[in-house]
């Protein structure tokens, strides 16, 4: 597994492969300004999105043979904010969508856009409703996936995964 978070002193993008999974997943979640930057091993980390939003390069580094994006804010809508909440919010999709689009972001073999405009990011309790969207979306692409698979060899796949993770 590898976690995408942001060095907030220093802006660079960190992957955590190894270490306490938990604080690496709550570092690339900080949203900032909304909660209190993580540390790790001396440093502070806020969410991925500010450095990379579709993480693909720790991908590439492993050798994925088939890149599968997922882009959450594609279909998003914004409405005129209430509070500095809303704000911050508001401010912090926009400048990820930004990134998420940018050129050189576009390394995927699919890319993954489920429509979540009727939900905002506190819509927690409504996780099934979204994941059966992400699903739903994802079924349109099964055959765009099944095309590649003629691109990975499986036993090359085994010897790279062994390389990373059995030393």
């Amino acid at each position: 597994m590898a976690i995408v978070a942001t060095n907030v002193e220093t802006g660079n993008k960190t992957v955590f492969t190894s270490g306490n999974a938990v604080d690496a997943i709550l570092a690339s979640s900080c949203m900032p300004g909304m909660f209190a930057p993580v540390e790790i091993n001396g440093s502070l980390f806020i969410d991925g999105g500010m450095a990379e939003n579709v993480p693909l390069s720790p991908l590439k580094d492993f050798g994925a043979g088939i890149i599968i994006g997922v882009n959450l804010l594609r279909h998003r809508k914004y409405s005129r904010p209430k509070n500095i909440v809303d704000v911050l919010t508001n401010s912090f999709d926009i400048v990820n969508h930004r990134i998420s689009v940018q050129p050189e972001q576009n390394g995927w073999d699919v890319l993954i856009e489920p429509d979540l405009s009727d939900y905002f990011m506190g819509d927690i309790k409504k996780w099934k409703e979204i994941s059966d969207q992400g699903y739903r979306e994802t079924l349109k692409h099964v055959s765009e996936i099944k095309n590649l698979q003629h691109r990975v060899s499986y036993k090359d796949l085994w010897q790279k995964f062994k390389n990373i993770f059995i030393k």
